[in-house]
């Protein structure tokens, strides 16, 4: 019986996440769409920081553009470019997953830029996806 119980609950923490996923994703860019919030990456941190939960009910699954501070570009395990923004000298910030395109070359640490991106929440760093870079 237990073990039932068991498997029918994650059956149904898997049927609630598609459905999430199904009733969110838009199929757009989030790179072209309007954002819900503009901030900087400090703001962005901090917010989570201070209360993820909090964070989590105003930011994730929207539309965010973010200014700050390149403190890293960096790919990721599926080759797609990761460009950190956050305050120098410091270990967390906002990762930003570009759409399909690579960074500018002329992109380097300590260069101030502004993406646009959809939040997915936080891990060590506030996490943004399907982002392009605007300015």
């Amino acid at each position: 019986m237990k073990r039932t119980l068991t498997i029918l609950f994650i059956l149904f923490v898997a049927v609630v996440a598609g459905a999430y996923f199904f009733l969110t994703y838009s199929g757009q860019d989030a790179g072209t769409q309007k954002p819900t919030a503009s901030l900087t990456a400090q703001e962005l941190y901090e917010q989570y920081a201070q209360d993820e939960q909090a964070g989590n009910q105003q930011f994730l699954g929207n539309i965010l553009e973010v200014s700050g501070t390149v403190i890293d570009q960096l790919e990721d395990e599926e080759g797609a470019q990761v460009v950190v923004l956050g305050q120098p000298g410091e270990m967390s910030g906002v990762m930003c997953t570009l759409s399909g395109e690579a960074p500018p070359a002329d992109i380097s640490p300590g260069d101030q830029i502004t993406v646009r991106g959809r939040c997915t929440g936080m891990l060590s760093d506030v996490v943004l996806n399907e982002c392009r870079i605007i300015e």
